[in-house]
């Protein structure tokens, strides 16, 4: 696909100002409260934030799945000694790693000690979730929150160094995570460590002590490091939280999870040699997650039976699909949840019939050979299939839409506040109201479509 500055032509109501979009002379001011964490703000990256609307209706496990993983992950967070410590999360792509992040954060953010999480997105450039600049102010922003004790301690860091995001990430999160925690529970910990008499007689007395609670474990949750941009910055985070963890007053446990990448694992090799570490591999019980693949395909059918209308109530469909067809399914989507999740999304549209589409993915899927080196193949049928749904009237426009959103995610559009919602690209190309999801509808199951007309188009997985 060509770049080229004509894709801007003959657009209408659109007006560009400071790199910021302008639709229909809409423009939004975000509310950054005190110049601390206005400053704090602006090098944060919401977006990846455990509940963002740039996350809206994120990847989660389905009821009674990857029960396995969520508890191994769930004792070792409450487990363990009192020192932090640190869990890496592996697994092939498609594998369902985000799910489970997501699944146990709003797990332990329900139990109180979810101190701060952050999901990188590879092609995320609007909203920074690719840019590991944002990582250490993200998890400074939420400790803010999560451990108010340490906001003074915050703000009066950033009030002092003018030039601190100027900094690289280790120097940020030494400054504004580290020694704010320290500050937390021992304002006097920078002082002159000399022997005090009635600094002695307080703590024994019990008048002196730590204003939080020292020994409360708390979860740091990263998600797919991997699509950081820049295996260099990936492995510079590695490395800050590595010498991180033996400076922390509290008992954190950083959770970070990605793909196997070699210099990944080379890094936590290297240097988490001192560091309390343990490692979980999704790919390792394949046996495990082809039952779960089967009760998650059972579980989405069941939903189908129950809400989709051209199923519900209609008793010649009561033993549909057959165990054999969810055999078919299992055994095509080779633990890679992705597969499963595309299926599903394609089989349940509202407007088809589930029926013919179970018949068009098993058929469609019939001459599909499993190859060592084209691991999407099987997703690459379903996407041709897919495209080759719409009509011949609208294949020019559908290719003009999707070439917007694809530009708005590469690196060159970095900064350019374009954000490919239905709105905009109708006045753009000056498509009628409604235009835009109408056209999308045949790829409903393969990209991200808002619910408002103000949202984002995402391209799927």
């Amino acid at each position: 696909m060509n770049l080229h500055t004509g894709v801007l032509t003959n657009a209408n109501h659109v007006s560009i100002k400071d790199t910021n979009f302008n639709v229909n002379n809409t423009w939004s001011q975000p509310d950054h409260g005190s110049p601390e964490q206005a400053r704090l703000f602006e090098h944060s990256a919401s977006g990846a934030l455990l509940n963002s609307n740039e996350r809206f209706n994120p990847p989660r496990c389905a009821p009674g799945t990857r029960l396995a993983p969520i508890s191994t992950v769930t004792n070792w967070i409450h487990g363990g000694g009192q020192t932090s410590s640190v869990m890496m999360l592996t697994g092939s792509v498609g594998s369902g790693k985000t799910a489970i992040a997501q699944t146990i954060a709003e797990k332990i953010k329900e139990e109180g000690l979810l101190l701060a999480c952050h999901f990188f997105a590879r092609t995320s450039d609007h909203d920074h979730r690719n840019d590991g600049d944002r990582l250490a102010p993200n998890l400074v922003s939420q400790m803010m929150n999560t451990i108010p004790e340490t906001r003074q301690y915050v703000e009066l860091g950033i009030k002092q160094n003018s030039m601190i995001f100027s900094q690289h990430p280790e120097g940020v999160f030494e400054d504004l995570f580290i020694r704010p925690l320290l500050l937390a529970v021992d304002p006097d910990f920078e002082k002159s460590q000399r022997f005090s008499l009635m600094k002695t007689i307080e703590k024994f007395l019990g008048l002196r002590g730590p204003s939080i609670n020292v020994n409360l474990k708390r979860l740091v949750l990263i998600d797919a490091l991997d699509e950081c941009l820049g295996q260099d910055m990936q492995i510079h985070l590695l490395r800050m939280i590595a010498k991180a963890v033996p400076k922390l007053p509290v008992p954190i446990r950083f959770l970070i999870a990605c793909r196997p990448e070699s210099h990944i694992r080379s890094i936590f090799n290297q240097e988490f040699g001192h560091v309390p570490l343990d490692r979980l591999n999704l790919d390792d019980d394949r046996n495990a997650t082809r039952k779960d693949l089967e009760l998650y395909y059972k579980d989405r059918f069941a939903v189908i039976h129950r809400e989709h209308p051209s199923i519900k109530r209609r008793q010649r469909y009561a033993s549909w699909p057959t165990p054999a067809q969810v055999r078919i399914l299992v055994e095509r989507s080779s633990t890679q949840f992705i597969f499963a999740d595309t299926v599903m999304n394609y089989i349940s549209h509202p407007r088809s019939h589930p029926y013919k589409r179970l018949a068009v993915i098993l058929n469609v899927s019939g001459a599909y050979i499993p190859q060592p080196d084209k691991p999407y193949l099987p997703l690459d049928i379903i996407y041709a299939h897919m495209l080759l749904q719409i009509n011949d009237a609208d294949i020019e426009s559908v290719r003009r839409i999707l070439e917007v959103v694809y530009l708005s995610e590469l690196p060159e559009f970095l900064g350019s506040g374009v954000q490919p919602s239905p709105l905009f690209i109708e006045a753009l190309f000056g498509l009628d109201d409604g235009d835009v999801p109408r056209l999308l509808d045949p790829l409903v199951s393969i990209l991200v479509l808002p619910e408002l007309p103000t949202g984002r188009i995402d391209l799927g997985s």
